[in-house]
C-alpha cells in the first residue's frame, strides 16, 4: 500500500480525478543488526535538560507499558502513560518528557508531569500524567500593559520577550510568529490579566490564527494553513469514520462587552450587536455575548466580535477518524481530505490527534474540526456594518441634543 500521505492508488475522487498516489520510501536501517522501531520511547531529562532515562515499549529493562497522548494545532496536550517498574532516576512533579514514536528523532509530544505516584504507593502499574509546556503559561500574569497603536504580530513579540522567556522554559523562534499579523490594535490594555486570555483575544483580532507551543518547546503564532497534506479513504487507510454535529455554541447575534465605559451612559455594552441574518433565517435568532475587559476600542471590539460570528453562525460538524493505516506522526496543522465508502468527501481542517501506544503497537485517531469561514471576507463585510450603525447612532444622538 501506498502512504496514506499521498493517497492510495487508482481511487477516484468524487470530480472524476484518479490519484495514482506515491509510492512509501522505507527508512534504511543503520546497521543490519539494529531494525527500525516500530514502537514507542519516553525520553526523560532533569533540571538542566540533560537526558537521565529512556522507557521503551520495545527495549531495556524500564518497560514503557502504554501511552496515550494528544497533540492539538495548539501543541502538545495531554499525556498518560505506565510503567512496570519504578525507575531509577527522579520523576516527580515538573519532571521533563519527551515521546518518541517510529524511532523519529524529533518528539511527537513533549511536555512536563504533573501527577506521579509516591513512594508509599503499591498499585502496579506505575501511572503517570503529564501536560504540554503551553500549561505554563496559565500561570502568567501580566500586571499593567497597554498597547495602543502597535501591530499584533509586534504585541506578540513583546509579550514573549518579557513575560514568557524570563518565568517559563518556552523560547521564542521568529519563523514561528508569522509577520502578517498586521492589524493595528486601537486600544488595548491588559490589567492583570492571564497571558492566554490576551493571547486569545490577539488570536480572535488577527483573524484565523492559532497560538501555542510546540513539543520542542518553541511559541507559535500562526495563520491557520489552509493546505491539504492527507488524503484518507474510509475503509482504505482508516477503520472508522464518525461524524458529529452540535449546534450548542450557534450564535447569529452577538453582543459585545468592552473594557471602558461608552460615552454618555455608564454602560460598558456596545449599543449594537453583530448580526447575520442569513445564519438567522435559517435557525431563526439565536443570542450571543463576549466579554472582552482588555480590549478598550470599539473598533478592536467589532473585529473580535466578527470572528466570533464567523465561527458560531452554523452548527460544528467534527469527523473523527480512527485506525488509520500510518506509519509515521500525523503533524496537527492543515487540513485533510477524507473520502468515504459511498464517494463522499470532505476537506477540513486537523485539529487534534491522538497516539496510543501499547506495546510495539501504535494506534493513532485524528479528529478534523468544521469548515473554517472566509474570516476576511466577514471581516470586510461586518466593518461596513459597523461604520453604518455608528453613523445612526450619532445622528440619533444629534437629534436628541437639538431637542434639549
Amino acid at each position: 500500500m501506498t502512504s496514506a500521505s499521498y493517497g492510495s492508488p487508482w481511487l477516484r475522487y468524487r470530480d472524476g480525478t484518479v490519484y495514482r498516489g506515491e509510492p512509501r520510501l522505507e527508512p534504511v536501517p543503520a546497521s543490519l543488526s539494529m531494525p527500525g522501531r516500530a514502537g514507542a520511547e519516553l525520553r526523560v531529562y532533569d533540571d538542566v535538560g540533560r537526558l537521565v532515562g529512556i522507557c521503551s515499549s520495545e527495549w531495556g529493562t524500564q518497560t514503557l507499558l502504554r501511552a496515550r497522548a494528544t497533540v492539538t494545532t495548539a501543541g502538545p496536550g495531554a499525556l498518560e502513560f505506565s510503567l512496570a517498574e519504578r525507575p531509577a532516576w527522579a520523576m516527580t512533579h515538573g519532571t521533563r518528557v519527551d515521546l518518541h514514536l517510529w524511532g523519529g528523532p524529533e518528539p511527537v509530544w513533549g511536555g512536563y508531569i504533573t501527577s506521579a505516584p509516591s513512594a508509599l504507593s503499591t498499585r502496579r502499574p506505575y501511572r503517570y500524567d503529564a501536560v504540554g509546556w503551553r500549561s505554563q503559561l496559565a500561570g502568567v500574569i501580566i500586571p499593567q500593559q497597554t498597547w495602543s497603536g502597535w501591530r499584533i504580530v509586534q504585541v506578540v513579540r513583546d509579550l514573549v520577550r518579557r513575560y514568557v522567556e524570563p518565568r517559563t522554559s518556552i523560547v521564542m523562534d521568529p519563523i514561528l510568529i508569522d509577520e502578517r499579523a498586521t492589524y493595528i490594535l486601537g486600544d488595548y490594555r491588559a490589567e492583570r490579566a492571564t497571558l492566554t486570555s490576551v493571547m486569545d483575544d490577539l488570536r480572535d483580532m488577527a483573524g484565523l490564527y492559532i497560538w501555542g507551543v510546540d513539543a520542542r518547546r518553541r511559541f507559535l503564532f500562526q495563520p491557520v494553513s489552509q493546505e491539504v497534506g492527507w488524503h484518507w479513504w474510509v475503509g482504505v487507510h482508516c477503520t472508522e469514520c464518525e461524524a458529529e454535529e452540535d449546534s450548542s455554541k450557534l450564535a447569529n447575534r452577538i453582543w459585545v462587552k468592552m473594557g471602558k465605559r461608552l460615552p454618555n451612559t455608564s454602560d460598558q455594552w456596545l449599543t449594537y450587536p453583530l448580526e447575520d441574518l442569513a445564519s438567522q433565517r435559517t435557525y431563526g435568532v439565536r443570542d450571543g455575548s463576549i466579554t472582552a475587559p482588555s480590549v478598550y476600542s470599539e473598533a478592536d471590539a467589532v473585529r473580535m466580535a466578527s470572528v466570533t460570528l464567523a465561527e458560531r453562525r452554523a452548527p460544528t460538524v467534527r469527523l473523527r477518524l480512527r485506525g488509520l493505516d500510518v506509519e509515521e506522526p500525523v503533524p496537527c496543522v492543515g487540513r485533510a481530505r477524507v473520502v468515504g465508502p459511498d464517494g463522499d468527501e470532505e476537506t477540513r481542517p486537523i485539529e487534534e490527534v491522538t497516539y496510543s501506544v501499547t506495546g510495539a503497537r501504535i494506534e493513532v485517531e485524528v479528529d478534523l474540526g468544521d469548515r473554517q469561514p472566509d474570516i476576511l471576507v466577514r471581516l470586510a463585510d461586518w466593518h461596513g456594518q459597523q461604520e453604518r450603525l455608528e453613523q445612526l447612532q450619532q445622528a440619533a444622538q444629534r437629534q436628541t441634543e437639538a431637542a434639549t
